[in-house]
């Protein structure tokens, strides 16, 4: 069971799993991702709760969760992976790249939960600085004309309909775990919407590239020793994508063992 303390972690995990979502990809882009990441995790939420009392609708919610985070795991790790390789480390090679992350990733899914609670909190802190700071720093490279142009056609993408495979993970009780978690969701939306904001004033027209927020904030400096911010935007998308790919393979690894032991439809967490 979900010790009460670890709210706040709970709610740092899940703003760091959806700001999964900070490597902006140019096929990121469409209304009707943004209904699907508003409408998903509430009918998850809802199908859980009827799922107590009904084993053919809880089935069903469990297998959509299932798929969905194998459907997280791998594009969180493709998106990360094909930022290194053409922006970051073009010169590495991509094997020893995927094994790396695919390591990390797989050794901390199979770890204990309080672990990565404590990791995401450590994180969220840092990151809320960076972040922050970031935005702050390029200000004055914002263009306000930008403003309106495009950026409401911006999707979160579609990998933001995953915040609903973080509540079968967290699933104790709902007062301590469907509430920090969906409304860690919410303030990762905020903060991915700052990053949206600061490419969009800053790129412009461009807006619509791959990695805009890395492109946006590269021109940033503070001072004449810290120019390019680029090694910063790195560590937000290495520390999220690898939450959110870790939360992913949690849920997977969950899912199979609780199915397979027939505790599946127990009203105990998946």
């Amino acid at each position: 069971m979900i010790n009460k303390n670890y709210t706040l972690h709970i709610f740092a995990t899940g703003a760091l799993f959806t700001l999964g979502n900070a490597i902006m990809v140019s096929s990121q882009f469409g209304v009707v991702n943004v209904v699907l990441s508003i409408v998903m995790p509430i009918l998850t939420i809802l199908l859980l709760k009827v799922g107590k009392k009904n084993k053919a609708i809880l089935t069903a919610t469990v297998v959509l969760v299932f798929l969905l985070a194998v459907y997280g795991v791998i594009t969180t790790g493709m998106d990360y992976l094909r930022f290194l390789t053409t922006q970051q480390m073009p010169k590495t090679n991509i094997i020893v790249l995927s094994a790396i992350f695919a390591a990390i990733v797989i050794a901390c899914a199979a770890g204990k939960t309080h672990a990565l609670y404590k990791y995401s909190l450590f994180i969220f802190a840092i990151l809320v600085v960076i972040i922050l700071l970031l935005f702050v720093g390029g200000i004055k490279n914002l263009e306000f004309k930008y403003f309106g142009t495009n950026i409401f056609e911006f999707s979160f993408s579609a990998k933001l309909v995953l915040p609903l495979a973080v509540l079968p993970f967290f699933y104790a009780k709902d007062n301590i775990s469907v509430k920090p978690t969906l409304c860690g969701v919410l303030f990762g939306a905020l903060l991915l919407f700052t990053m949206v904001v600061q490419s969009n004033l800053t790129l412009g027209t461009r807006f619509d590239i791959s990695y805009s927020y890395y492109h946006s904030v590269g021109v940033i400096s503070f001072g004449s020793l810290f120019t390019r911010q680029d090694g910063l935007v790195w560590f937000v998308f290495f520390a999220t994508a690898l939450v959110r790919s870790i939360v992913c393979a949690k849920v997977i690894f969950n899912i199979v063992r609780f199915f397979f032991s027939g505790n599946i439809y127990k009203q105990k967490p998946l």
